[in-house]
């Protein structure tokens, strides 16, 4: 009795195969990708909610007036300073609370949280606890500024350019902002500020983005003269 031998795969079966495999696995990326950013945009935005709903915790715990929010800092949106605010509002409402024995006013989630290193710009996965800040749901810091206490009023320095170029202090502002107000940004998908995937919070006025890139300028038309 003879045995048949078993036929394989041949080269172009096999090729044609991986090739139907590709496909399937590009369309499931398609499909799926633009829901996973989704998810993370709508993370972001909760995120943009229970803050500001911690702020008002804040505010009642810790006795302050209905116009308070916690300090930022300089408000500079320079290397090394951006995250400042960050970190102090983090404190505030979550660092300050747990080190009293008491409930945070935001209850956030491991993966909205990250450490500032104390170059002031680097962001880590572990480090000190007096410097953790919050991250969007796509992993990248958030920015923060306050714009009530007297130090912002006096001396405050805005992000924007300004008459004092680039640090115009709040009496300067050209934007629509009232005092006893506060700024909050996502960097968005891209993670670089200034883009059209910025994401702000409850407050703020979109169209006052103060890391929206000017626009450039148009050369005139016409032949030119030498």
């Amino acid at each position: 009795m003879t045995l048949k031998r078993s036929r394989g795969f041949t080269l172009i079966e096999l090729l044609i195969v991986i090739a139907i495999v590709l496909v399937l696995v590009m369309v499931l990326i398609f499909a799926v990708l633009p829901q996973l950013m989704k998810g993370k945009a709508a993370k972001t935005t909760d995120l943009f909610l229970e803050i500001d709903e911690g702020i008002s915790k804040w505010r009642d715990g810790e006795r302050k007036a209905q116009d308070s929010f916690p300090k930022s800092g300089t408000n500079s949106k320079d290397k090394g300073k951006r995250y400042d605010g960050n970190m102090l509002l983090f404190r505030n409402l979550v660092g300050d609370p747990e080190s009293k024995g008491r409930k945070p006013y935001v209850e956030v989630d491991e993966e909205m949280i990250r450490y500032l290193d104390k170059d002031g710009e680097t962001i880590r996965e572990t480090g000190d606890a007096k410097r953790r800040i919050f991250v969007d749901g796509f992993g990248n810091p958030l920015v923060y500024w306050e714009w009530k206490s007297k130090t912002q009023q006096s001396s405050g320095s805005d992000p924007t350019e300004g008459a004092s170029g680039g640090q115009a202090s709040v009496k300067e502002l050209s934007l629509a902002r009232s005092r006893g107000s506060y700024d909050i940004y996502s960097a968005g998908e891209d993670g670089q500020f200034g883009t059209a995937d910025d994401m702000s919070g409850k407050g703020v006025d979109a169209a006052n983005n103060p890391f929206k890139q000017p626009a450039p300028a148009e050369e005139p038309s016409g032949p030119r003269t030498q």
